[in-house]
């Protein structure tokens, strides 16, 4: 037996073992981002590198706020999940909320501490909100998730 819902770009699957999401977010899109996260802090270093062959000192200041920036994101960037099938045993907990844009945001907490973000609905659009958040939540918890609701 499983549940259906369905969010703003795609839908959920409560499965008997595991949470299916089929939301869009390609397998692929982490490995792009850290790529192009590692490139940009390349480039960081040879802007350094630069200045000590030359004279210009901005290059030095360029090429330290690149790293520096970069460095975070890596880090913010290896705690986002984008797995689309989660077996229940390795979520911690879901956070249900909206965001300054209005979008409903369910944020699956894993044990292995990553989250997996969700858009259940965007600008109450689809009334997700109104007519399936109480069922959405009642799956969870017969699925022993703890839900923290907004």
């Amino acid at each position: 037996m499983s549940n259906r819902f369905i969010i703003h770009r795609g839908e959920l699957v409560f499965e008997e073992d595991c949470l299916l999401i089929k939301d869009g977010q390609p397998a692929w899109f982490r490995i792009a981002s850290i790529v192009s996260l590692i490139a940009i802090m390349l480039y960081g270093v040879l802007v350094i590198i630069k200045y000590f062959r030359g004279d210009d000192s901005s290059d030095l200041w360029i090429g330290v706020t690149i790293i520096s920036l970069g460095i975070p994101a890596m880090i913010v960037q290896s705690k986002i999940s984008y797995d689309s099938k989660i077996e229940y045993k390795h979520i911690r907990s879901i956070k249900i909320r909206r965001n300054l844009t209005d979008q409903l945001l369910a944020d699956i907490l894993l044990n292995n501490r990553k989250k997996r973000r969700i858009v259940l609905d965007s600008e109450d659009l689809g009334r997700f909100g109104r007519d399936h958040l109480d069922k959405l939540i009642e799956e969870f918890n017969d699925k022993q998730v703890q839900t923290i609701p907004a």
